[in-house]
């Protein structure tokens, strides 16, 4: 037989990855629950070396298909949008197999069984997906499920850092009030409610066990994840061909080039930031304040033809108070690929109580409209569900946060440059003064990670610089010691879409249109921006 011909799997790429999703849904019911796939709602699963290694060969074999597949595409007769689904796809499989054979951190890190347990019963909470009865149900099973669930998980945890034993204690205490003091006010017309509340204080129980098991577990182990695996991460899950000390040398330059802006605008920055924080709204305001400032900048996005507008509702509704103790301010919550209902809730913690007024500070009216233009309009809930219902899923599926959190950072600063914020100083000044925070993390997520920045330094740096409360600092840091290459994805994000936006400029040239540039952009959904770039490009 004369001639190559190229190898075409069986399945396309979207048959690999809606298996990727059934494996997930399977091993992991609580991401079954976020993802909208509700026959799962019910259970929790098991957190055992077994599922974790036969998730790990199942991932492997799909990743396997699609190296063929990626093969093929050598032969250039293949469609080049399947291609770029085809690279990002194995990016999501290739980050999965890090995470379970290399990082491990579902046996040295404990709070991610806790996380499992607290985020199983918040996402039954949180959404009407269901009807109360149903969602009630599937909460009494998951609750009753936690004890075993816990125990499992300790058999498997070993070589625990100190860091992470006193996070997951602190996780599981927590959990434990929640189940005992906040749950039931969220159980209100159930008929279940005593039922589903002594399945809680069984949980209760369970997690306050775990948290004294896990102090016992803390041992001198290094947490950070050194250079060699931060570089393979930014290549496999961001895509990125920085090596970790270029994407230092971002961030320092992004910190230098930030305070610069800031003293140039105003030398006592800091002080009139201070100062800002007294603008802010009355607590029974407030609700009302954010649902103003969404809507003028979706109106603002609309009629300026920024970027094209998404039709899928967006609620502004309160914290509930079993949520408040760990979302302070505000979030928004996405709805799920398969969800039916596209509906984006917005969540903002109306503070209560007798440090309310304290805590209203942190509402000050230029940072609810940043909020407003980070979270809703043209950030997350423009692009989170554009991705869900145009983008497909495997567009949707790479999930990067190089590009949700980079968009939603970019965001801030084109409306900066559209004029959005008129002449606002203390607006301009907040816009500013969130972009060295993003930038520090930069240079945090590095340091920290590589070797080179200790955790009280990285403590240090974030008071000295991005300004920070010391307890505030204190628990950023904490976080960022788990989540490797996430904490650059909000400034390196942004920055690599404004370097697409400039080359698609110059390409362009007087035919530049900067609402088609995002039209484009936002239609390759949440797929690593430097795929995108290459797509976008030509490349």
């Amino acid at each position: 037989m004369g001639g190559w011909v190229a190898f075409r799997p069986v399945r396309p790429v979207e048959d690999l990855a809606r298996e990727y999703v059934e494996l997930v849904c399977e091993a992991f019911p609580v991401s079954a629950t976020y993802l909208g796939r509700h026959e799962h709602d019910h259970r929790l699963g098991e957190h055992h070396p077994d599922v974790f290694e036969y998730h790990a060969a199942s991932v492997e074999a799909l990743r396997g298909e699609l190296y063929q597949y990626l093969d093929a595409s050598m032969g250039g007769d293949l469609d080049p949008g399947h291609v770029l689904e085809a690279r990002a796809l194995d990016g999501v499989l290739a980050t999965t197999l890090l995470e379970l054979e290399q990082d491990q951190q579902w046996r040295r890190n404990p709070d991610r069984a806790i996380e499992t347990v607290l985020g199983g019963c918040f996402a039954l909470l949180l959404r009407d997906h269901a009807p109360l009865a149903d969602r009630v149900a599937a909460l009494h099973d998951r609750l009753e499920a936690v004890p075993e669930f816990l125990a499992g998980a300790a058999r498997t945890w070993s070589d625990v850092p100190t860091l992470w034993a006193d996070l997951a204690a602190d996780s599981a205490l927590f959990g434990a009030e929640f189940l005992r003091r906040d749950l039931d006010g969220a159980l209100e017309g159930s008929t279940r409610r005593d039922e589903v509340m002594a399945a809680a204080s069984r949980a209760a129980d369970a997690l306050e066990w775990t948290a004294r098991r896990v102090r016992d577990l803390g041992v001198d182990a290094p947490w950070a994840v050194g250079e060699h695996a931060f570089a393979e991460r930014l290549g496999v899950e961001h895509h990125l061909t920085d090596s970790p000390s270029e994407v230092a040398r971002r961030g320092h330059g992004l910190v230098h080039d930030t305070l610069a802006l800031l003293e140039d605008l105003d030398p006592a920055w800091r002080r009139r930031l201070e100062r800002t924080k007294d603008r802010h709204p009355a607590a029974d305001e407030l609700l009302d304040v954010y649902r103003v400032e969404t809507e003028r900048a979706r109106a603002h996005v609309v009629t300026s033809g920024l970027a094209p507008d998404s039709d899928a509702p967006l609620d502004v509704r309160p914290t509930p108070r079993f949520w408040a103790h760990v979302m302070p301010y505000a979030a928004y919550d996405p709805p799920g690929y398969f969800e039916d209902d596209q509906r984006g809730i917005f969540w903002v913690t109306v503070p209560e109580g007798p440090d309310a007024a304290e805590r209203l500070r942190g509402h000050s009216l230029p940072s609810i409209v940043l909020t407003a233009v980070h979270e809703a309009y043209p950030g997350h809930h423009l692009q989170l569900t554009r991705a869900n219902r145009s983008a497909g899923l495997v567009r949707t599926l790479a999930g990067s946060a190089l590009t949700i959190e980079g968009w939603a950072h970019y965001c801030e600063q084109l409306l900066a440059e559209d004029g959005y914020f008129g002449d606002d100083l203390d607006l301009r000044l907040y816009q500013l003064k969130d972009q060295l925070w993003r930038a520090a993390r930069v240079v945090l997520d590095v340091g920290l990670h590589c070797g080179q920045m200790g955790f009280d330094d990285a403590v240090g740096y974030l008071v000295e610089v991005a300004d920070l409360e010391p307890a505030n600092a204190r628990a950023e840091v904490r976080r960022y010691t788990s989540s490797p290459t996430y904490q650059i994805c909000y400034a390196i994000g942004k920055d690599e879409i404004l370097a697409l936006r400039e080359a698609w400029r110059v390409r362009e040239g007087p035919d530049f249109d900067l609402g088609r540039f995002h039209t484009e952009l936002l239609a390759y959904g949440s797929v690593p921006v430097p795929l995108v770039s290459a797509a976008m490009l030509g490349r």
